[in-house]
């Protein structure tokens, strides 16, 4: 069994399996999960290996709402670091972190639909992350700077 720990505060991490993120509930840092830990355990490792995760460094926050279906949204913040973007919902309404993370270098395209804050991030593998925001213009400039 493989434990986590955050990077920032050393307290254990409740996490979903296959997640890349946990937010640590004591110290509210995003921790990002190595891939090492996101694969099952084998027979030979130990029962208590102990495994901490890496602490996203953010450098920006913008205001959003995040669309998991038409009409349907979370509000939230997007945070931006030097290799990936998270969007972070309010804590009422969190839920699966996975389709809310995209590694920078995986960000293929931006589209600003006809609505003036609507803003869609295009990853590898078909993703898309469906935004709402004032500040789409200031995330794409931020985000062309990091890549």
């Amino acid at each position: 069994m493989k434990v986590l720990k955050c990077k920032a505060c050393g307290a254990y991490l409740e996490y979903k399996l296959g997640s890349p993120v946990s937010i640590c509930s004591y110290c509210d840092i995003v921790n990002i999960i190595s891939e090492d830990v996101l694969t099952p355990a084998s027979i030979t490792q130990t029962e208590n290996n102990e495994v901490v995760g890496a602490a996203m460094q953010i450098e920006e926050k913008y205001m959003a709402n995040y669309f998991i279906a038409l009409g349907v949204s979370q509000g939230g913040k997007l945070l931006i670091s030097n290799k990936e973007i998270l969007f972070r919902p309010h804590i009422i309404n969190l839920g699966n972190l996975s389709d809310k993370y995209i590694k920078l270098q995986d960000i293929t395209s931006f589209e600003k639909p006809f609505f003036p804050l609507f803003l869609k991030i295009h990853a590898t593998g078909n993703r898309v992350m469906f935004l709402s925001t004032w500040s789409r213009n200031k995330i794409i400039q931020s985000i062309l700077n990091r890549q």
